[in-house]
């Protein structure tokens, strides 16, 4: 069934029904927003996403440095090589610069047209754009304290 709706990118407007839950942070000042939504739902977005990330790595779209988010990969691998390069200028007597970058919200903050567009361009599978379309597009968000749902489309 999952494969039809794939490949057909027919899926039930019920899935982009969101009831998100307020939990709050350890220091009491913040909450962490958590949404629930249809457990079916979820899975196909993880069957999607495996197939994403095959095909990411298949047409080596992301450089080898670039370990974030990436199965097999951590922060250790970038430290490792950092300490390689640091132990192989001392040992020439030379200099190591490097640079860090850390985006604050950088995936809250996605715009979701440009990331379609983007993976059009790559050559995204026009499935797996349309999938994420849809997760992306007129979602609905119905808090536990009003009648009406709320659209967002980001």
């Amino acid at each position: 069934i999952f494969n039809e709706m794939y490949k057909n990118s027919t899926f039930p407007e019920a899935w982009n029904r969101h009831f998100p839950h307020f939990i709050p942070k350890s220091d009491g000042m913040n909450v962490r927003p958590i949404a629930l939504c249809s457990c079916l739902c979820k899975l196909l977005e993880t069957m999607i996403k495996n197939r994403l990330d095959w095909w990411v790595e298949y047409e080596r779209l992301i450089p080898s440095s670039q370990t974030g988010f990436r199965k097999g990969n951590s922060c250790t691998n970038n430290l490792a090589n950092l300490n390689l390069c640091v132990n192989q200028a001392l040992s020439k007597k030379q200099h190591v610069l490097a640079t860090f970058l850390d985006v604050r919200g950088a995936f809250d903050n996605v715009h979701c047209q440009i990331l379609l567009t983007k993976l059009a361009e790559l050559g995204c599978p026009i499935e797996v754009v349309k999938f994420v379309k849809f997760i992306t597009h007129q979602r609905q968000v119905t808090y536990s304290d009003s009648t009406a749902p709320r659209v967002i489309d980001k």
